[in-house]
């Protein structure tokens, strides 16, 4: 029997979709179970709030701004890094959208380390300018927060996952994607 490309296709999108679900739930079962603990204060000091201070110091020293558990703190501002807020989301919507799609070992670990330094970056970019955007500018916070940064973070892992699953493979065992 000769199977249709098309049915072939509509197979492998249905099996990256049932994949990209099941690995993306997963991850975010394990990080809930980790809410409220040591392990999450880190991941949200060590993702988001130390180098968020770092980088507002960095290009304005007059704030001096510190890490106080979740929250970064200046003298004219405080800014709360919650739940949701410190990038976790877009590496698990990444991380699932790279494991599910069929690749080589080798091209899904290159995706996986360039993403994930795209996702902290942008998210230490977004809440640099949160803080900005309270301390010097209070009427943008609202809209940075809610709807100019979250469609630029998924926009961004978008563009940077199809980027990804055009990059040549090279080697004996590459695969052509679903």
């Amino acid at each position: 029997m000769k199977v249709s490309p098309s049915r072939t296709n509509r197979q492998s999108l249905t099996i990256f979709a049932v994949l990209f679900l099941l690995l993306f739930s997963g991850q975010q079962f394990v990080y809930q179970q980790l809410r409220g603990t040591a392990v999450e204060a880190g991941i949200v000091s060590a993702l988001a709030v130390v180098p968020s201070v770092t980088c507002i110091n960095m290009i304005h020293p007059g704030e001096k701004v510190s890490a106080q558990g979740n929250r970064l703190v200046s003298s004219t501002a405080r800014l709360s890094v919650l739940d949701g807020c410190e990038g976790t989301e877009a590496i698990f919507l990444l991380l699932a959208a790279l494991l599910a799609f069929r690749s080589t070992w080798k091209h899904t670990l290159i995706g996986m380390g360039l993403g994930i330094a795209l996702v902290f970056l942008l998210n230490v970019s977004r809440i640099t300018s949160l803080y900005f955007a309270l301390r010097f500018a209070k009427n943008w916070f609202d809209p940075l927060h809610a709807m100019v940064w979250p469609i630029l973070i998924i926009t961004s892992i978008g563009l940077f996952f199809v980027w990804w699953t055009n990059l040549p493979l090279k080697g004996p065992h590459a695969e052509p994607g679903c």
